[in-house]
């Protein structure tokens, strides 16, 4: 069997935080683990072209038999299926948003004002199952990413915006799997976008961090105490989904001024306001966007105006 090697790569803050689980998911199944430091910065475009610099550097200079990409909060769920090792072919997820477990379309231009997500792709970096034979088109995916940035402006594309394109050109044959956001979508949930797992769950990409942890680059940049999170968030980090469904009803029908908690969600229902954890991070539940959608002028739509204004 194919020997598997786990590499991720982060800034040193964002590692000491949260490289550790990782690292004791990779013990606990016997993988190999790198994880690798990668200089400080204060632009996420940048910290994005650090990390593929370095795992296309680790492709062409380390031995490995098959080697997984993951960003460093990732965890593995349960061991590897063999289908995913015993390979030559890169084994790739393709991004799901919709309940009908279609992918995500091609170089789709999305219009709702996502912070550095204007032009995603539909093919995820990290996780992604590699071999040697793959260092050629993965390099060119990576070239490419350099060359339509404008490094000495600041100004750079997604990291995975040209893994598809590359793909194509080499005429590499794939094993396409998928990376589920939609904690609804009818397809088996191998890899997911956030915390849940099912019985056939491999590996989870947690994002909370990125909505709540304002000391990371990743979200200190995003004014997230004017943002309201979605459905789909809320559903897809928490473990059970019906503290999704306790969380939307105390927060619709705002029944107390206190701070509730449910699960590591702690929510105030006269305001609409959501915190997670221990993060200092703050956001709006969607109920609220419901409300001022409907005109309904509640005490948390009331808070909302106050503090922000109509605009």
């Amino acid at each position: 069997m194919a020997k598997l090697k786990i590499i991720a790569f982060g800034t040193a803050d964002f590692l000491a935080r949260y490289s550790d689980d990782l690292k004791n998911d990779c013990a606990k199944f016997g993988y190999d683990c790198v994880i690798s430091t990668i200089p400080n910065e204060q632009a996420i475009g940048r910290i994005n072209q650090h990390v593929f610099d370095g795992i296309i550097e680790h492709l062409e200079t380390q031995e490995y038999d098959r080697v997984c990409l993951m960003d460093p909060e990732c965890r593995i769920v349960k061991p590897f299926p063999d289908e995913w090792l015993n390979t030559e072919c890169p084994v790739i997820f393709r991004k799901v948003r919709t309940v009908e477990g279609t992918p995500d379309p091609k170089f789709t231009y999305w219009t709702n004002g996502a912070i550095g997500n204007q032009l995603p792709c539909r093919i995820i970096c990290q996780p992604m199952i590699l071999s040697k034979a793959d260092v050629k088109w993965i390099k060119l995916a990576h070239d490419l990413s350099v060359a339509a940035s404008d490094i000495p402006n600041g100004e750079y594309v997604r990291n995975e915006l040209f893994l598809e394109t590359a793909l194509v050109y080499h005429k590499t044959k794939t094993i396409d799997e998928y990376c589920v956001y939609n904690r609804q979508a009818n397809i088996p949930h191998r890899a997911v976008k956030g915390t849940w797992a099912t019985e056939d769950t491999v590996i989870q990409h947690p994002e909370i961090h990125s909505m709540f942890d304002t000391d990371m680059v990743s979200s200190h940049q995003k004014k997230w105490d004017i943002k309201n999170i979605s459905k789909e968030k809320i559903e897809c980090n928490v473990m059970d989904i019906n503290t999704a469904k306790k969380i939307y009803e105390v927060m619709w029908k705002e029944v107390t001024d206190e701070w509730l908690t449910f699960e590591n969600w702690h929510v105030q229902p006269s305001t609409g306001m959501v915190k997670y954890g221990t993060f200092k991070g703050t956001m709006y539940h969607y109920s609220l966007d419901e409300k001022v959608t409907r005109n309904i002028n509640t005490p948390a739509v009331k808070s909302f105006f106050n503090r922000h204004g109509t605009d």
